[in-house]
């Protein structure tokens, strides 16, 4: 089965989720920086979408607590849920590629999840296609599948961009 990698679109720069790892119970879910012992801004927002009876990671996933490492900053909003619960749904089936793994297909998503699994529309559009256009450009060139998830709201200057 091969693997497939995961990014988020963000407004300051393309995210790559490298990893995700299952911490124990008791613990807080935390997003961090390329392996580093450097948590993110939304680290507590991103523990309340895992755990219950707020989230929908453990409601899906089973597990209460995890470590996600990005590849660059995230410092606010709700627009890297899409991403990440993407990320945790090919985790859980053993097809996300992590770090240097190789792979043939990325993903490209943004967008918010509610609690009934509905993507809601997010900001910052220009500044998400206008960081993307070159990270696009270069796996496309390398003939690798790419596929962009976003809004349904959204998906005029999606379309329009891209």
């Amino acid at each position: 089965m091969s693997l497939v990698r995961t990014i988020i679109a963000t407004t300051a720069s393309p995210v790559t989720a490298q990893r995700i790892t299952e911490e124990d119970s008791n613990l807080n879910s935390v997003v961090c920086l390329a392996g580093k012992a450097m948590s993110l801004p939304i680290s507590p927002a991103y523990d309340a979408f895992v755990r219950n009876p707020t989230g929908v990671i453990q409601r899906h996933f089973g597990h209460p607590a995890f470590r996600v490492d990005v590849s660059e900053k995230i410092d606010e909003g709700y627009s890297w849920q899409l991403g990440l619960f993407t990320a945790h749904a090919l985790h859980h089936i053993n097809r996300l590629a992590q770090q240097s793994d190789a792979c043939d297909h990325t993903l490209i998503l943004t967008g918010e999840v509610d609690r009934d699994l509905n993507v809601l529309a997010v900001n910052g559009h220009e500044e998400k296609t206008t960081a993307l256009r070159s990270d696009i450009e270069e796996l496309l060139s390398r003939k690798q599948k790419v596929t962009i998830a976003i809004p349904t709201d959204n998906a005029e200057h999606w379309t329009t961009a891209f």
